[in-house]
């Protein structure tokens, strides 16, 4: 049976959750029919335009008013930004819509013995579809990394976001009028039915066949084709999408061999292979199409000396993974995608995610989080701090290709705060000076620097001649942690004023909780080649957040004319004018007087998580300092905080909760490690470097004898003026990379006693020559 209420327009609003009542993330719906005569659920605004889940923004208890008049019914969205799941298990269908296998019997139970288990072991909301043969189920959980909307089978679908469900309130019986977590066992599960994992799914090739080339000759073939050579090096170049790409190179391949495996084989060491080619599915069946469409076989001849050395060059840049720029890097099998609940920023922030993803004539989910962040901080600029006297002023750098679209950031963030009449926080493109960074903080105490091709701006600061340059860099630096205080600009020079001059001059040197915000982009070659152990020594290069997108070069698509949504733009405005004194939305923006900010407290519980994250990164800093580098990880639990007291201005929310404070440092944390490694492989440590490279040579040069400790002290002069620590790192990163074995209290056969511990390359090392 249904459990029933007083309904508004066919609408049991009583019985939906008030959770998801409150939620702004609700569209409207009517039935149409597509063009192959099926009738279809189409999502609309209220205004009546054609609409999308990520775009869903409306009450609820206004949308039901429309319900009736035009519309058939509300909808509920999964948005990128919620933790809401939700399961649909409908009645099975053949071709006309004839309904063939029922969900509900004629008492409104479910028949699968396995789903209505499923939906008593979920326990969240239940209800029965507006047809009367399916059921929605609405849950919180967290999908796994990796996981895709949707699903791979007819028994069911499993949304987490890009879908909405249409909600009716008719409860299936038994069923809470609340939502619920799912265990993560079950959700696992569950989605592992839908979505049965691929290595279980084995390649099914139509065809069979031998070539008389080797897989490295057919490679040697596509170099020399420069459209083959292209597709195989990973450019779509005009293809519509990267499917089409797939199967353009598989046609390409499949000219020379008609053998599936081989196909495989070689599509796979292309810059074309990604994840999706290791389903089954998707790879035979391209694989397939291409033998169809390919009637034409290669008739072997003799490879030119040109081709060959094509190929040669082409197997090495493979085969040692060289990273230059412009050129192709194999992707990696088992790098962690980014988690996707880092792909977007909890609460309002989100929708600017949304809308430069919609917008953006390149996608770049990351640097769209970055974005969204640099807006809010400096939209909140020096008006909110948390009561742990966190300010919002952050830096970032978006690391990128040329050509991948990371400038977008830097005109979606303008774009914004000229639509809501902020165009005094965008500043200047370029910092010429020391100078001329406290000149426009004094214009503005509160703006942001756009910056384009960072990298070349700090190359510049390598060259002796380039003081103004540095001075730059210097005064950025102090400005990062000065919100909570003031900026004190030098004195200058009156040689040769006039009074009235000096009297200017000297007027106004204070600036008063200067807010500073940076987004700089610039390519990773430029970037990495330009970063020196001194900018990361001196506090510089850990003030950023630096992200790097794997996201390469993309054909520009073109731009929607949506415009943004005006919460977006309130929430700009509210934020650059909030003040608290008693609301007064105050435009005070001189640097000799700074308004009241509203202070954020942050809770016990997330005081708590940032406590525990930076015991951690002290530890993690110990483990660095043999690379020089620690001071990566200096700001990180500092940059956190800052962070979480965004988000939590986001989410509406005056207080700093646990769940902002779990964002933000998560946020804080992967990046952090990703640049990490970046400098640890890129940015060399000159003087360690030495230090390792001096003993190495020398233990190896012992070959099966090894060297004790002092024997190394001895013979080796930069060991010798090292302190513990660093000779201690320089043993463990040898032993690491050179496989050392350390042979403890035991002495050469037949040489007497126990002697020194003893360190030897390990293929010197024989087992049997020591007791």
């Amino acid at each position: 049976m249904v459990i029933s209420t007083e309904s508004r327009n066919g609408i049991s609003v009583s019985n939906i959750p008030e959770e998801l009542r409150s939620c702004n993330q609700w569209l409207l719906w009517k039935y149409e029919m597509d063009s192959k005569g099926r009738k279809t659920k189409v999502p609309y605004s209220p205004a009546g335009v054609m609409t999308g889940s990520q775009r869903a923004e409306w009450n609820l208890d206004k949308l039901v008013e429309y319900v009736g008049n035009g519309f058939s019914g509300v909808g509920f969205a999964f948005k990128t930004t919620d933790r809401y799941c939700g399961f649909d298990y409908d009645a099975k269908k053949d071709a006309n819509g004839n309904i063939i296998e029922r969900v509900l019997d004629d008492n409104k139970r479910i028949i699968d013995a396995r789903v209505a288990a499923l939906v008593e072991e979920i326990g969240s909301y239940t209800e029965i579809s507006p047809s009367g043969e399916g059921i929605h189920i609405i849950f919180k959980g967290d999908p796994l990394p990796g996981w895709k909307t949707g699903t791979n089978r007819s028994d069911g679908e499993l949304y987490f976001s890009g879908r909405y469900f249409t909600i009716t309130g008719n409860i299936y019986e038994g069923a809470p009028r609340e939502i619920r977590e799912i265990n993560p066992e079950t959700l696992k599960e569950l989605y592992n039915w839908l979505n049965p994992p691929e290595e279980k799914r084995a390649p099914v090739f139509e065809r069979g066949g031998e070539s008389s080339l080797s897989e490295r000759e057919i490679i040697d073939k596509l170099m020399s084709d420069s459209k083959a050579r292209d597709l195989f090096l990973g450019n779509i170049g005009g293809y519509k999408s990267q499917s089409e790409a797939d199967a353009a190179l598989c046609c390409k391949i499949a000219f020379f061999t008609r053998s599936p495996s081989a196909i495989n084989s070689i599509f796979s060491q292309s810059g074309l292979y990604r994840d999706k080619w290791k389903r089954a599915d998707y790879s035979s069946d391209t694989i397939n199409s291409a033998l169809d469409i390919v009637k034409e076989e290669y008739a072997p001849a003799r490879i030119s000396a040109r081709e060959v050395k094509i190929g040669e060059e082409i197997f090495k840049r493979l085969e040692t993974k060289e990273n230059a720029e412009d050129e192709f890097i194999m992707p990696q099998p088992g790098i962690e995608e980014t988690p996707k609940r880092l792909l977007t920023v909890p609460g309002i922030l989100g929708k600017v995610v949304e809308y430069y993803e919609a917008t953006a004539p390149k996608s770049q989910p990351q640097f769209a989080v970055q974005a969204a962040l640099a807006l809010g901080s400096v939209a909140m600029g020096r008006r909110w701090v948390t009561d742990w006297n966190n300010w919002s002023s952050l830096f970032f750098i978006n690391v990128g290709k040329s050509s991948a679209g990371k400038e977008y950031a830097g005109t979606i963030i303008m774009e914004l705060l000229e639509r809501a009449e902020c165009t005094h926080l965008i500043g200047t493109s370029k910092y010429s000076s020391g100078s001329a960074v406290y000149s426009e903080l004094q214009r503005q105490p509160v703006h942001i620097g756009i910056i384009d091709e960072f990298g070349k701006l700090l190359e510049s600061t390598k060259r002796a001649n380039n003081s103004h340059g540095m001075d730059a860099l210097s005064v950025m630096m102090q400005m990062w942690g000065r919100c909570n205080g003031f900026a004190q600009i030098p004195a200058l020079s009156t040689l040769g004023a006039t009074e009235k001059q000096k009297e200017q001059m000297q007027a106004n040197r204070t600036i008063k909780h200067p807010a500073l915000t940076v987004i700089a982009m610039t390519t990773p070659s430029t970037f990495y080649n330009a970063i020196t152990i001194e900018n990361v020594t001196s506090g510089f290069i850990p003030r950023f957040i630096i992200v790097e997108s794997e996201i390469g070069r993309q054909k520009t698509r073109k731009r929607s004319q949506e415009e943004p949504p005006q919460e977006i733009i309130s929430w700009i405005y509210r934020c650059a004018h909030a003040h608290s004194g008693a609301g007064n939305l105050t435009d005070v923006s001189s640097p000799d007087v700074a308004p009241d900010p509203i202070v954020i407290p942050i809770t016990p519980e997330a005081e708590a998580l940032f406590d525990e994250f930076e015991g951690r990164m002290l530890k993690e800093q110990d483990h660095l300092d043999i690379f020089n580098i620690s001071e990566v990880l200096g700001r990180t639990n500092e940059i956190a905080m800052k962070l979480s007291l965004i988000v939590a201005v986001s989410c509406g929310s005056f207080e700093v909760l646990k769940e902002h404070a779990e964002w933000a440092i998560e946020y804080a944390d992967y990046y952090a490690r990703q640049t990490v490694e970046k400098i640890k492989s890129r940015v060399s440590n000159s003087d360690f470097e030495a230090i390792c490279n001096e003993v190495i040579e020398f233990i190896g040069g012992k070959e099966n004898l090894g060297a004790t400790r002092a024997e190394i002290s001895k013979r080796c002069p930069l060991y010798k003026k090292s302190d513990d620590k660093v000779r201690d790192g320089v043993l463990r990163v040898l032993g690491e990379d050179y496989d050392l074995v350390k042979v403890t209290k035991a002495s050469r056969r037949g040489r007497g006693g126990p002697g020194a511990d003893r360190y030897i390359v390990e293929q010197f090392f024989n087992e049997s020559d020591w007791v």
